[in-house]
């Protein structure tokens, strides 16, 4: 796998929170809504699903067990309907993710043995795709007289076909994208960060539009 950065301008972040905070929607909805739609006009697909981790202890008797408690989502996303508005996705998003949450505490592993599609070695069951947003705050980790410092991995593992992951660090959005090289040339990844900040930037400025009507078209594609 490989891996391609970029940041949001400052000015859109900000806007981008106030438009999920207006919809009763979170900026991870917002984000994943933007993406979803970019997939749909590459894959020529108008319902998908899209994976996504969810992290937290729902019940008290677990709040004092050691261990990770993260499971996996599967959001589906459909984007067909005529007239259908940024907004209107949004709320599909926001409904899809609430009723999903709801049952976060059923382990995707269960679902697979219900469901028993079809396996192919060469991809993930359910969904090829993942999103996720990180906004842990970073912390400075002290060992009295030692300094410590963050190290990337130096080999990137692609576990889906494609994944995107927005960092939220104070005021700032990072996009990453991590790949499968086999799958994506790097200048086509490069183009899929510049269109999800495209479609984020006419979602920011006016969420009434039609899907219809959003550019994916970058000022270096034009």
């Amino acid at each position: 796998g490989a891996r391609e950065r970029a940041a949001l301008d400052p000015g859109l972040a900000g806007r981008l929170r106030d438009l999920a905070r207006s919809e009763g929607a979170t900026l991870h909805m917002l984000l994943l809504a933007a993406y979803a739609l970019v997939l749909s006009r590459w894959s020529g697909q108008e319902d998908f699903a899209v994976g996504t981790p969810v992290a937290n202890r729902t019940r008290e008797e677990t709040e004092g067990i050691a261990g990770f408690f993260v499971n996996t989502l599967a959001l589906r996303v459909r984007t067909g309907g005529d007239g259908l508005t940024f907004r209107d996705l949004l709320a599909r998003v926001r409904s899809t993710a609430l009723s999903a949450y709801a049952s976060q505490d059923l382990p995707f592993e269960s679902i697979l043995e219900a469901l028993r599609p079809p396996r192919d070695l060469s991809r993930s069951p359910i969904f090829q795709v993942w999103f996720n947003l990180v906004n842990v705050p970073g912390e400075e980790a002290r060992f009295g007289d030692l300094e410590a410092e963050p190290l990337g991995a130096g080999t990137v593992e692609a576990r889906f076909d494609l994944s995107l992951y927005a960092f939220e660090q104070e005021e700032e959005i990072h996009l990453d994208a991590v790949y499968r090289t086999d799958l994506f040339e790097t200048w086509r990844i490069r183009e899929l960060l510049g269109q999800v900040a495209l479609v984020l930037e006419q979602a920011a400025a006016s969420p009434g539009r039609t899907l219809e009507s959003i550019s994916l078209v970058t000022r270096g594609a034009r």
